[in-house]
């Protein structure tokens, strides 16, 4: 999976076959006071994965669970 914030790449993880945790560092200079974006994109191997076992439906946006931003 790889991730954005404010449309910078903050992070490329290995994703696991089920629901996990995952952190990525951000930072600081690309943190806005508000509100900022958070986009995460699956690979294909990943994606297809939760689609073929019915824990992700093709229609629906991923869902995040908490988003918790600590000063680092």
């Amino acid at each position: 999976m790889e991730v954005d914030w404010n449309g910078h790449m903050v992070g490329r993880l290995p994703m696991s076959t089920s629901w996990a945790d995952y952190a990525v560092s951000v930072p600081a200079d690309v943190v806005r006071a508000g509100t900022n974006e958070l986009v995460g994109q699956l690979n294909d191997a990943a994606l297809a994965h939760l689609l073929a076992s019915g824990e992700l439906d093709n229609t629906a946006p991923l869902p995040y669970g908490d988003v918790p931003v600590r000063p680092g």
